[in-house]
């Protein structure tokens, strides 16, 4: 299964260390091609920064109408609720949260 994060270098580059593609778009048009690129790549789910899913919006709800790649939008690194936020989503995604707390 591919996976692949649209944000910020510094969002992304903690997704990045899971093992997904990581893209940065700057601007509306970047963050079009890159969506094209992902979908003939036949990845399965698709992380969006909240920030650029908001520049985004009428993409990412179009996005939100196919079945695949599956699209999670996760808070920027920085926000108040991002370190909860993502804790939950590694939690879901690697089916416990043992698997990837620091010892």
């Amino acid at each position: 299964m591919k996976g692949a994060i649209i944000g910020e270098r510094k969002t992304v580059s903690i997704f990045e260390s899971l093992g997904l593609r990581a893209f940065s778009a700057k601007n509306n048009e970047e963050f079009k091609k890159i969506v094209e690129e992902i979908e003939k790549e036949n990845y399965a789910i698709l992380f969006i920064c909240q920030s650029i899913a908001k520049a985004n919006e009428k993409e990412v709800e179009k996005m939100f109408q196919k079945s695949l790649p599956a699209v999670v939008i996760v808070p920027d690194v920085g926000e108040k609720s991002s370190q909860i936020y993502l804790r939950k989503i590694l939690e879901k995604a690697l089916g416990s949260e043992k698997l990837w707390q620091e010892k």
